[in-house]
């Protein structure tokens, strides 16, 4: 029953390395590390999101999004895409300008809305961030040993 849920672990795999990354940021040398740490992380929070699209936990978080947009009516699918664009539009700016905790977990939930709004830009970027995810968590995975 947990394999289903969190499928072959890669989503853990990718988020657990982004939050030890976050939270022992502050013991690297030199003096912009911090923020570039923080904004690595946030990458692969956003990462971590596109796996857990396709497991159990991630098709179920879709699946409630995708209801809440079904229960807002008729302008409920523009509702979505404009929380989408401002989900998407916080994650530009915080890897651009300034990283925040925060963020990585607005970062994580990306993936999940752009898969339940599942057109236009939020297609291009699901397509785009699964195989470069895929990639990702098989890199680090290998390295660990896992």
């Amino acid at each position: 029953m947990l394999t289903g849920l969190i499928g072959t672990g890669g989503a853990i795999l990718l988020a657990g390395i982004a939050l030890l990354i976050a939270k022992f940021r502050h013991h690297l040398p030199g003096g912009h590390s911090d923020e570039i740490a923080l904004t690595v992380s946030i990458g692969l929070m956003a990462l971590a999101g596109a796996l857990a699209t396709y497991i159990g936990i991630g098709r179920f978080a879709v699946s409630v999004i995708r209801g809440v947009r079904g229960f807002i009516g008729p302008a409920g699918p523009e509702v979505l895409t404009l929380v989408g664009c401002f989900t998407l539009l916080v994650v530009i700016v915080a890897i651009c300008r300034r990283a925040s905790e925060k963020v990585m977990w607005i970062a994580f939930s990306l993936p999940l809305l752009s898969a339940a709004i599942n057109r236009g830009i939020f297609l291009d970027l699901n397509n785009a961030l699964i195989p470069l995810a895929q990639q990702t968590q098989a890199m680090i995975a290998a390295k660990l040993g896992a």
